[in-house]
């Protein structure tokens, strides 16, 4: 269940931190459009997943490695609708500028009207346009995965040193947010890790003393170590993708996709803007390179090693199968020859939110930002309710 409150009114027009174009910060790493080049690996879709493999095989593993990505730079493109917690309810309705824009067909249980489907069209992916809520998992489903798949490398415990590598985390400040800290198990974080920036919003919303009571009422508990540590059954309040001193949104564009950027030189190249059409396969039935287009003729990027997917729940079976990937009867259907026939797109869950509106006055608008030129703190760094319940 996930509650959001709706904040009206026009966001700020210029921006409070920085104003330099942030595709400028990373125009050395850009790939040269309709030129082939050869890379060791290809990651098609430069989100969540996408830019950790990039980083992690560009700099610990020492490849060369290219990113493919159908959107761009997703400040340049929304600006402080990405960016400040509390603007991140225009995205609940309206999937504005850095997404796919995709919809359901008419739902009849829905008295015929279509649903938007999330999915971030951005350096960042959907971490450009979420909630920001940082929770992993319960150990028992780890566990579960390890043993359906036959590999304990996937359980809680050998999972858990690879999650506490990508995260900074930060404590709340309870001075700045004015309500209670919030309970983290320090253990299940390494503050000296990183590159992603985990901390708590400067605002303890006022609803949220209400959604706590609310959950004492319905017999849950407060879960002593928060929502990190393998025991998530209760409620807690949750820590946030944010940059704790500035509050603004850590995506993995501002924080894996920077480390690589810093670390990587040579061996990383990023194409915005550009589009997969469609995977080459060698005589052996190997991927060899793929289809891309910058929005002009299409050319090929070709890999030594691997291509890798990572275009998310939608994009990468809908790739696979335009490459001749997946069903066959889908695919004689749109004139695609049959290389390989897997089960592709029959596993898609989806999941139903909950939304609160509330109107917001003008005049509370513009104290709410002067209060986060001032201390960065209040409104502006907040989203929704302050706690999640399991």
């Amino acid at each position: 269940m996930r509650f959001a409150i709706f904040l009206s009114g026009s966001v700020l027009q210029s921006r409070l931190c920085y104003a330099a174009k942030v595709a400028d910060e990373y125009s050395h790493l850009f790939g040269t459009p309709s030129q082939s080049e050869t890379f060791d690996y290809l990651i098609v879709g430069g989100g969540n997943s996408g830019l950790v493999a990039a980083m992690r095989l560009s700099v610990e593993g020492n490849y060369s490695v290219a990113v493919v990505e159908a959107g761009g730079f997703y400040q340049d493109d929304a600006g402080n609708t990405t960016e400040f917690p509390a603007y991140n309810s225009q995205y609940m309705d309206e999937p504005g500028t850095i997404d796919w824009k995709l919809t359901t067909k008419p739902q009849a249980q829905l008295g015929g009207r279509s649903v938007a489907y999330a999915q971030g069209k951005t350096l960042g992916g959907s971490t450009a346009r979420n909630a920001m809520v940082y929770q992993r998992g319960t150990a028992s489903f780890y566990d579960l995965w390890a043993t359906a798949v036959g590999d304990t490398s996937y359980d809680w415990n050998n999972i858990l040193p690879f999650l506490k590598k990508s995260v900074s985390f930060t404590p709340a400040d309870g001075e700045l947010r004015g309500g209670p800290a919030g309970t983290s198990d320090m253990t299940a974080f390494d503050p000296e890790a990183g590159p992603l920036n985990v901390g708590y919003w400067n605002y303890f919303v006022p609803v949220s003393a209400a959604f706590a009571k609310g959950m004492e009422t319905l017999g849950l508990v407060e879960t002593p170590t928060g929502m990190n540590s393998g025991e998530v059954l209760g409620y807690a309040q949750f820590p946030a993708a944010i940059d704790s001193e500035t509050q603004l949104r850590d995506s993995s564009q501002t924080s894996f996709l920077k480390a690589a950027a810093n670390c990587a030189g040579e061996r990383l190249r990023i194409y915005p803007n550009t589009l997969a059409k469609r995977i080459v396969f060698n005589a052996k039935k190997a991927a060899s390179g793929v289809v891309v287009s910058s929005g002009g003729p299409e050319y090929v990027i070709n890999v030594k090693r691997e291509v890798v997917l990572a275009a998310g729940a939608f994009r990468t079976p809908q790739l696979l199968m335009a490459s001749g990937v997946g069903p066959p009867g889908v695919l004689e259907e749109n004139n695609v020859t049959t290389v390989r026939s897997p089960r592709i797109r029959c596993s898609l869950h989806s999941r139903w939110c909950l939304t609160a509106q509330v109107v917001e006055q003008p005049e509370y608008k513009a104290l709410a930002e002067e209060e986060y030129r001032q201390s960065v703190s209040g409104p502006l760094t907040a989203f929704a309710v302050n706690y999640i319940c399991k």
